[in-house]
């Protein structure tokens, strides 16, 4: 899929992303409810997905980012401030140049992705990989990945990344500070593409922009069946 050359945080970079699921998105996009709750049943969507459906409808029609530029985590502000470090031992244990890019969106303008890096191997077969940076601090998000290298919490957003990007292969490194001391201050792990679970992603992100539609066209129409109600 083609970049749109921006910077990342820019007003550029908002508006590309206005309306659009983005990989970070994914998981949230397809959570279920495991239980019913007042007047829904599980397997409807979690409140988070409609939250995420609703301001998705709201970018659509505005053509404009809901996003209030205030909003700023601790955990953002600290993936900003250790990216480089993590990029930089990156390229140094890969022997590699990691291009740090825009936004990528699909042809059909539905799914986009921020990687935090494009990575081109000049291999034989001209593989093609993406570099996500992540910076833990919760023992919760930490144990997984290190002591069983398992991504699955994440895996959404890897595989949904090379769903966009057409990557082969994407490179989470997970840069902990605090490890330095045991030279395990980064670790490395490489998610090739799955097309099968791309596909089944995929169906699931389909589902989701049901209900996105259905708001959209709510937001469009029901003031006319309000006023109609109060006549």
């Amino acid at each position: 899929m083609p970049e749109i050359i921006c910077q990342q945080g820019s007003p550029e970079w908002k508006a590309a992303r206005a309306g659009v699921v983005t990989s970070s998105m994914f998981s949230v996009a397809q959570e279920k409810l495991k239980r019913a709750s007042g007047s829904s049943k599980a397997g409807d969507p979690s409140k988070a997905a409609k939250d995420y459906a609703f301001r998705l409808a709201v970018e659509r029609i505005s053509g404009a980012p809901l996003d209030d530029d205030t909003y700023d985590t601790y955990a953002m502000r600290r993936g900003r401030e250790f990216e480089p470090d993590a990029r930089f031992l990156h390229e140094k244990e890969r022997d590699i140049v990691v291009r740090q890019v825009g936004f990528y969106k699909s042809d059909d303008g539905l799914y986009g992705s921020s990687v935090d890096g494009m990575i081109d191997e000049g291999s034989a077969d001209q593989s093609r990989g993406s570099a996500e940076y992540k910076c833990f601090i919760s023992p919760t998000s930490l144990q997984p990945i290190l002591l069983n290298g398992d991504v699955s919490d994440i895996r959404d957003q890897l595989q949904g990344s090379m769903m966009v990007t057409g990557c082969d292969w994407a490179e989470l490194c997970l840069y902990c500070p605090a490890l330095m001391p045991i030279n395990r201050h980064l670790t490395i792990i490489r998610e090739y593409r799955n097309e099968k679970y791309i596909a089944e992603l995929k169906a699931g992100l389909e589902e989701f922009y049901e209900l996105v539609y259905l708001y959209e066209y709510r937001l469009k129409n029901d003031k006319e069946y309000l006023e109609w109600r109060a006549a």
